[in-house]
């Protein structure tokens, strides 16, 4: 009785922003349990695909022992901190597992 399993729609963020109509969200706070790397290029992705769309100027997220050790080290860090940067995003480390992208 402690836990309660439901099913919810999920949406990419290009729904997100189009379904809604949204024209700007200034900062964007993930915490989605080991999966926050790939929300984040899912989120730059769609600015690169949508230039004529203004992207976050923050965007904090979560790497901890949740993610996938080899996500989280050696190649595919260095893959994703240089596409944050193709990007125009400043990468910091702000906690013990805590990121921020800035603009």
């Amino acid at each position: 009785g402690l836990v309660t399993i439901e099913e919810v729609e999920c949406l990419t963020w290009a729904s997100l922003i189009d379904t809604f109509n949204i024209d700007y969200v200034e900062h964007v706070k993930l915490d989605v349990e080991g999966m926050d790397i790939d929300v984040v290029e899912m989120i730059l992705e769609y600015y690169q695909s949508n230039p004529d769309k203004k992207a976050p100027k923050f965007i904090d997220f979560e790497v901890n022992k949740t993610v996938a050790l080899e996500r989280r080290t050696g190649t595919l860090w260095k893959q994703f901190v240089d596409f944050t940067a193709k990007c125009g995003y400043n990468l910091e480390k702000i906690g013990r597992a805590d990121y921020r992208l800035s603009k």
